[in-house]
């Protein structure tokens, strides 16, 4: 006679759903793990991401949550020997910064699979070594007994060569600040992810990366950047969320996360635990604070252009913005954005023509502002010769005081215009041409006089603080000046 589900014991009820659902496996393998909303949505998360992978469509799947809540224990643990229990012929990599973590969690995912609730759960076997009546486990590599797949891991920077993967499996790739701040270390850690790990993968392959997110350039921001995004979902968790709770308070309530972030800097607690990457001193301008636009005003109280000009062709020089500017109603709308690096005489042609772009969509554009130093100068001098409506910003003059002001450096003249920008006031296109080079300069802005390409950031905050003077040209004194 067949058993029928309602012959079927409680514990075997439960067995056949940790065969189809990871949570429940979770429970069935690991009774004391802390279930949260936090591990729940992980769960689901990786649950999609193994079907995705059985379906070809090459998922990316990137976990960023702080240290000790569970997310290597969930992703690169239990995981892996749930994903061989569904379909024993996958081929899995896993990595981490260091080799023996690698080798570790390699070994976790063995003993979990020779547990006797796997066993009873899965038919799925491995390839155990036999010595001495006991079974040893691999620290590199193990493979499916009853099928075509295997486990390799390597610490980053290692070799995979000759074995192709379904799953790769990156868990930290960096180990601490230090290596975080290293161009040298997050350059090698790119080069190994494109050269070894990206070619390894076949066909219907998956990424599964989990990290703490260190810098704005590590491992996930360069996916980010490079990645078609329809294949990439991310999870990002922070240790105490918007309205002061904390993430999984069963593991780390929040009297300890206090105490953790009062032992550490600003960067280090935005990082480690907020999963909020600061450059040094900057990401300071927060692209979320910018409210998008689909369709501009059609008229503005204030429209002009702020310029930051240097001319040179020289791909490592500095190079030119200019932004067109409307203000109506207190709001502070980014019309038009132009970016290059390039000679004098093609700035002054494309400044013309941005000019002329400007004033027929603005009729009362007031002028164009531009830096009263170094390259600025002799532009200014040429384009008012050319009729435009050149206004100079900060202008040198002998007042001890003033020429201080003028001078001063990127980030004090940043937080002039903070609270502007965190007011969300300042208003940019869904979509235009110059957004992506513009958002990638306010995203890398760090305050520091070094920033290789900040001139967007340095024409937004000029913008913004003509914007707030919301001054109208005197015509009459312009035309003064230009014909005199």
């Amino acid at each position: 006679m067949t058993k029928t589900t309602a012959k079927l014991t409680r514990s075997e009820i439960i067995d056949e759903l940790a065969r189809r659902d990871f949570s429940f496996f979770i429970k069935q393998t690991f009774p004391n793990f802390k279930f949260s909303a936090f591990s729940v949505s992980v769960c689901e998360a990786l649950q999609t991401f193994l079907d995705d992978v059985v379906a070809g469509k090459r998922p990316i799947l990137i976990i960023e949550a702080p240290p000790q809540h569970g997310k290597s224990e969930l992703a690169s643990r239990r995981f892996p020997a749930f994903a061989f229990g569904r379909y024993r012929d996958l081929r899995i990599a896993a990595s981490s910064y260091s080799a023996d973590l690698a080798s570790s969690m390699n070994k976790d995912v063995q003993r979990i699979m020779s547990s006797d609730v796997y066993k009873r759960i899965f038919k799925t076997r491995i390839g155990e070594k036999i010595v001495g009546g006991k079974a040893l486990l691999n620290a590199e590599k193990f493979e499916v007994s009853n099928g075509a797949g295997y486990y390799v891991s390597c610490g980053v920077g290692g070799s995979l060569t000759g074995k192709a993967v379904d799953i790769g499996i990156i868990d930290d790739p960096i180990k601490n600040m230090t290596e975080a701040r290293s161009l040298t270390v997050r350059a090698t850690i790119e080069s190994w992810y494109k050269t070894v790990f990206l070619t390894r993968l076949s066909k219907r392959s998956g990424q599964l990366i989990m990290m703490t997110r260190w810098h704005l350039d590590d491992l996930v921001g360069y996916i980010r950047k490079t990645t078609d995004p329809t294949r990439v979902k991310v999870l990002s968790f922070k240790a105490i969320d918007e309205d002061g709770r904390p993430l999984v308070p069963e593991l780390h309530p929040l009297e300890q996360l206090e105490e953790m972030r009062s032992t550490m800097s600003t960067t280090e607690w935005a990082a480690l635990y907020q999963q909020s990457p600061i450059v040094e001193g900057g990401n300071l301008i927060k692209t979320e604070n910018f409210q998008r636009y689909t369709v501009a005003p059609e008229r503005f109280e204030h429209s002009f252009i702020v310029a930051d000009t240097a001319f040179s062709d020289k791909k490592k020089a500095d190079g030119s913005a200019f932004l067109h500017v409307g203000v109506v109603g207190g709001n502070v709308y980014l019309l038009n954005g132009y970016w290059k690096q390039v000679g004098f005489p093609q700035l002054r042609r494309d400044m013309k023509s941005f000019y002329l772009a400007a004033r027929e969509r603005c009729p009362n554009l007031s002028g164009v502002y531009v830096e009263n130093k170094g390259s600025g100068i002799s532009l200014i001098q040429q384009l008012r010769d050319e009729g435009l409506p050149i206004v100079e910003l900060y202008p040198t003059v002998k007042n001890a005081t003033l020429r201080k002001e003028q001078t001063a450096d990127k980030y004090t003249r940043f937080l002039e215009v903070s609270a502007e920008l965190e007011s969300r006031r300042c208003f940019i296109p869904e979509s235009a041409q110059w957004l992506l080079e513009f958002l990638t300069q306010c995203e890398g802005f760090t305050g520091g006089n070094q920033d290789t390409k900040d001139d967007y950031c340095d024409a937004l905050i000029y913008a913004l603080k003509t914007a707030r003077k919301g001054i109208e040209i005197d015509w009459r004194k312009v035309e003064d000046e230009l014909f005199s």
